[in-house]
């Protein structure tokens, strides 16, 4: 798992959220995955770079084709808890 600690600011819903990556995964499937997992506990984020997913088909796993999972810099360590434990099933 590729782990950044990049800062964004994003604004949603009229507010502005200091955003990290909390994860990038190498197809918009995996990012869907993640950020199922995290909504099921009550921690919002957004994807970026998942607007390719209709270019994607075939192409998954090369370079470029990448989607950053973004939570709340607030939610970050409670996200991670639950990234690494989806991983080890």
């Amino acid at each position: 798992m590729q782990r950044q600690s990049t800062f964004k600011n994003i604004k949603k819903n009229g507010k502005i959220m200091a955003t990290r990556i909390l994860k990038t995964c190498n197809s918009s499937f995996e990012a869907e995955i993640i950020k199922g997992a995290l909504a099921a506990e009550g921690i919002p984020c957004i994807l970026q770079g998942n607007n390719m997913s209709i270019l994607e088909a075939g192409f998954s796993m090369r370079p470029g084709f990448a989607v950053n999972v973004l939570v709340d810099e607030k939610d970050m360590d409670e996200a991670l808890q639950i990234v690494d434990a989806n991983d080890e099933n």
